[in-house]
C-alpha cells in the first residue's frame, strides 16, 4: 500500500530544497543524474518529509524506479537511536552532499576526483559528529515518486544494501572520532564507496 509523505522533490536534475536547508550538490558535466531521498521529521510542525538530492552516475539508461515509474528515486527511511529529532534535516543533508560528491569524483575527468572524493568523506564524517553516540538504522527501503510524494516500499536486496553499507559506514566512522584509527576510516570510506558503486551500478536497473 502506497504511503504518502510530503516530498522535497529533485526533478530532472533540479533540487528544491527545504526552507533555510542546504540544496543539493548541483550537477556538472558529464554522466546521468538519479534522484535518492532521506526521511526526516521536523518538529514543530511534527511532520515528516522526503529530502531529495541529484546524484551523479557515470551512465544511466533507465529510472530505479519499478517499470511504471522510471522516474522515482530511492528512498531510505532513517531510525535513530535514541530519537534524535533536532538534527535530522542536517545529519541528511549531509549525507546528500557526500553522496553528490563522490558522484561528482566517479565521473571527474579533471585530475580533481580525488579532491572530490574526500570533501565526500567529509561530509559523512561531519554527518557521523553530528550524530554524535546516536546509532544510524535503516529501518525501509523503496522508491519515491519526486512529482506525488509516495513512497512504496519495495526491499530489493541492492537497495538494502546501499542503505546498510551507508550505516555501516557512519557507525565506523563515529568509532573514529571518538577513538582515530587509520584502518578504521579506510573501512568506512570503503563501506561509503561501496554503497555510492552500488547505487551507480543499479541505477539503470529498473525496478
Amino acid at each position: 500500500m502506497r504511503r504518502f509523505l510530503l516530498a522535497i522533490a529533485v526533478v530532472a536534475g533540479l533540487a528544491l530544497g527545504l526552507p533555510g536547508g542546504t540544496a543539493s550538490a548541483a550537477p556538472l558535466g558529464g554522466g546521468s543524474t538519479f534522484t535518492i531521498c532521506f526521511t526526516v521529521f521536523i518538529n514543530p510542525p511534527g511532520i515528516t518529509v522526503l529530502r531529495c538530492f541529484t546524484i551523479q552516475v557515470p551512465a544511466l539508461e533507465a529510472g530505479i524506479g519499478p517499470g511504471d515509474c522510471p522516474q522515482c528515486g530511492l528512498a531510505v527511511v532513517l531510525g535513530y537511536d535514541p530519537a534524535e529529532l533536532k538534527n535530522q534535516p542536517t545529519i541528511v543533508d549531509e549525507f546528500g552532499q557526500g553522496y553528490g560528491l563522490l558522484g561528482q569524483a566517479a565521473i571527474s575527468v579533471d585530475g580533481s576526483g580525488a579532491k572530490l572524493h574526500q570533501s565526500a568523506v567529509n561530509e559523512f564524517i561531519a554527518a557521523a559528529r553530528t550524530l554524535g553516540s546516536t546509532k544510524l538504522s535503516a529501518r525501509e527501503v523503496g522508491y519515491v515518486d519526486p512529482a506525488t510524494g509516495k513512497f512504496d516500499p519495495e526491499p530489493s536486496p541492492w537497495r538494502q544494501q546501499a542503505a546498510t553499507e551507508l550505516t555501516k559506514a557512519i557507525s565506523l566512522l563515529q568509532s573514529n572520532i571518538l577513538k582515530p584509527n587509520a584502518q578504521t576510516l579506510a573501512a568506512a570510506t570503503a563501506d561509503l564507496d561501496a554503497s555510492y558503486k552500488t547505487l551507480a551500478e543499479n541505477a539503470s536497473v529498473t525496478g
